[in-house]
């Protein structure tokens, strides 16, 4: 135990599926708090990413602004029926905020690949660099609130793109 602003704070990790999973509980006088959302929805979840990353590995890369956009479609198509798998999840009810931030977090994804499709079939070169730099920027926003959620398997690539 550690005191953290004068507050008792455990540390827990839990191993799930080869990945560490991080919460924490603060215990105060009106009992404990916990980040940690609900395990079996993590594990659910993790499980569905990781057959997301799965059928993005097989999308070819691009070499053309034709590839580029071919490729963006698709990883919007593969993102978009990822995002209606997890939404079909019940949300845990310990923490729905959960549940929230993974369906902007697949929306904004959806977005994004429909940016960069339409920038590469625009045939601007700067254009699908803005849009290429944007989803790395967001990749560094939001991997560690994925992370903290214990979605490690749901983590972007640096990149931003699976």
């Amino acid at each position: 135990m550690i005191l953290l602003l004068g507050l008792p704070v455990v540390l827990l990790a839990l191993v799930a599926s080869g990945n560490f999973m991080f919460w924490y509980e603060v215990r105060t006088g009106d009992g404990v708090h916990t980040n940690r959302p609900s395990y079996r929805w993590a594990q659910a979840v993790n499980k569905e990413c990781a057959h997301r990353n799965e059928q993005a590995a097989v999308v070819p890369r691009p070499r053309t602004f034709g590839g580029v956009a071919a490729f963006a479609d698709r990883l919007a198509l593969v993102t978009a029926l990822f995002a209606e798998r997890v939404s079909a999840l019940p949300a845990p009810k310990d923490r729905p905020d959960a549940a929230r931030l993974l369906a902007g977090v697949n929306a904004a994804a959806v977005l994004g690949f429909k940016v960069l499709g339409d920038a590469a079939r625009s045939g601007n070169r700067s254009r699908v660099a803005v849009a290429e730099r944007r989803f790395s920027l967001y990749a560094r926003d939001v991997n560690p609130k994925l992370a903290g959620l214990g979605l490690t398997d749901c983590v972007l690539p640096r990149s931003g793109m699976p």
